[in-house]
């Protein structure tokens, strides 16, 4: 009996190192990496204004819940980076005490316990989010949250969590009403119970903290999402297997092509037969897509794609460790794959889906050493430069423009689309970042 305990403890111990670890980077990212285009944007159009602004002009990059808190971090701790960042890392610890939680109450001790744990932690696009100053991350954080005290049948705190992380990130609406959804189904005889205890504080919470600014919501408030399901979901996949090209690509290819399409092959086979849990799980992840399906052609709702469609990643991943929970070692094999791959895509130089922004904060201190007028720059940077522009009292830069950069300027800052301005307006490199590849050049002459 003693050798069987020491082992639940290695395991345990093991699956809290990880954790601790992908928590202190998360920590090492939020405090030294470049702010982003989408950061940059929230911190003009909400940070940088009074409240009055993130209740009363709505708009897709305003994920309510997170900009609030974004707001009182900002207030309290300045407009750097870290304390527009502070809200997402503290989902981001919040995310992995609910998948511990989680992961201990569905698989015990056993080691599939420490396998789950890596699989729905490591990977690299999610993590992305669990730093940057977004909603996605809280939201998911607040969702696996609601999962675990649904489970544990705390349906209050689990009708909270999920009207939280609604107002976290609207895109996790449809996960949160697929949860509950299924559940009140299986519960029909219990129906004004769930409805008190369950739906009611689901509602409450989301309504006390959206009700304002969806009121204030204009035509094209969502702008953001894929034509077809099949191309939104292949978005995320790829985020998640290339997120950041350090495995050969004839190996990202095959896992692309067939790995994904394997595992759903054995969850709809093994859903012939599954328990209670698994039911559950299974059933909301199929009424998200019915709902998602719905939402695109009543209302003309984007599908997932890319960010939008982050929460699938946990979902389909815990659809799939429940659907093997049971079965021989041999379907573990591929998770496995999918971990190696995760860690191999290691990274905290920079958030891969805004790569061209890794430079920005070196690139504005070089701006401040030379003190220019006007600065052109490649549209995508903009919005981050006249952040660092303010965060660094460059007094003498004028605003950055989205006109963009072929114009006559003191300084540009060019993304590789713009580089043909190099020899077109005889610019000289000052410096070349290899990892953004943005160039910062300035006139010849000069």
């Amino acid at each position: 009996m003693p050798a069987v305990s020491d082992t639940r403890q290695v395991r345990r111990w093991i699956a809290l190192s990880l954790l601790t670890l992908l928590l202190a980077a998360n920590v090492y990212r939020a405090a030294t990496q470049s702010l982003t285009i989408d950061e940059a944007y929230t911190y003009h159009l909400y940070l940088a204004k009074n409240l009055r602004a993130i209740l009363t002009d709505y708009d897709a990059n305003n994920h309510v819940l997170y900009t609030l808190l974004a707001k009182f971090s900002v207030g309290l701790f300045g407009k750097g980076e870290f304390a527009m960042r502070l809200p997402s890392v503290l989902g981001g610890l919040l995310y992995f005490f609910a998948v511990y939680k989680l992961c201990r109450f569905l698989f015990g001790d056993r080691w599939l316990f420490v396998v789950a744990v890596a699989a729905l932690t490591l990977n690299p696009f999610l993590l992305d989010f669990l730093s940057v100053a977004r909603g996605y991350g809280l939201g998911i954080a607040l969702w696996t949250l609601g999962l675990w005290f649904l489970l544990t049948e705390r349906l209050e705190r689990a009708g909270a969590s999920f009207g939280l992380a609604v107002a976290a990130n609207l895109t996790l609406l449809f996960p949160a009403a697929g949860l509950i959804g299924v559940y009140w189904f299986r519960s029909i005889r219990t129906t004004w119970t769930v409805v008190d205890r369950l739906i009611l504080p689901a509602i409450v919470s989301a309504f006390a903290i959206l009700v304002v600014p969806i009121s204030n919501m204009k035509p094209g408030s969502f702008y953001v999402g894929a034509e077809s399901l099949w191309t939104g979901v292949q978005t995320v996949v790829t985020m998640s297997l290339r997120h950041h090209m350090t495995v050969l690509p004839a190996i990202q290819i095959w896992l692309l092509t067939a790995l994904f399409p394997v595992m759903l092959m054995a969850v709809l086979l093994l859903l012939r037969k599954p328990d209670e849990q698994l039911r559950l799980l299974g059933g909301a992840l199929l009424l998200t897509i019915a709902l998602v399906i719905a939402g695109h052609y009543a209302a003309h709702l984007g599908y997932p794609e890319l960010r939008t469609g982050l929460y699938l990643i946990p979902f389909f991943t815990l659809v799939y460790l429940l659907a093997i929970r049971k079965r021989p070692v041999l379907w573990r094999l591929p998770v496995w794959l999918l971990i190696a791959l995760y860690a191999l895509q290691w990274n905290v130089s920079h958030y891969t889906e805004w790569k061209f922004d890794a430079s920005t904060n070196k690139i504005a201190r070089m701006i401040r050493e030379r003190q220019p007028r006007r600065v052109g720059a490649s549209w995508e940077l903009t919005e981050s430069l006249n952040y660092y522009r303010e965060r660094y009292r460059i007094a003498k830069m004028e605003p950055v423009a989205r006109t963009g950069p072929d114009a006559d300027y003191d300084c540009y800052v060019l993304l590789p689309s713009d580089y043909g301005l190099i020899s077109k307006r005889r610019l000289k490199e000052i410096y070349r970042d290899e990892l953004s590849e943005v160039v910062l050049a300035v006139p010849a002459h000069k």
